[in-house]
């Protein structure tokens, strides 16, 4: 019993925290492992690609080519047109970014012009006072 006692005493804490700590981590990683993620198997229901489902049809070579014609002009179409609504949302954001920046220079030159006017006022009152001040000293 005393070898037991002198092994746990020569021990360190540090050596037992850390032995726990990796048992506790590798059990986690184990836990959250799914193995079943790698083994799913796409919905045979899926929607295939046109072309696909052209060759799955039995259509002839020419039908083929007929539908894979439609449906490359039929992209081609919808790119144009996504390409004209983004390129017109994209005028029209910067249409009111242009005005807005507009209103706020119109704004600060109000704003500037009226604290020019107070500032002139202040410093021709002040000018005033100064002269008046100078004025009664002369007297």
């Amino acid at each position: 019993m005393n070898r037991i006692i002198n092994w746990f005493k020569k021990l360190q804490l540090k050596k037992i925290i850390t032995v726990f700590l990796t048992a506790i981590f590798m059990l986690s990683i184990q836990a959250c492992n799914r193995s079943s993620v790698a083994k799913e198997v796409p919905d045979k229901n899926a929607e295939m690609p046109k072309v696909i489902n052209n060759y799955a049809e039995g259509k002839t070579f020419g039908e083929k080519m007929q539908d894979l014609g439609k449906d490359i002009s039929k992209s081609a179409e919808e790119f144009t047109e996504n390409i004209t609504q983004g390129t017109q949302k994209g005028a029209d954001s910067l249409q009111e970014n242009v005005e807005g920046v507009a209103k706020d220079v119109r704004k600060k030159v109000e704003r500037g012009t009226e604290d020019m006017s107070k500032n002139m006022q202040r410093n021709t009152e002040d000018t005033g006072d100064m002269i008046s001040k100078s004025l009664k000293k002369v007297d």
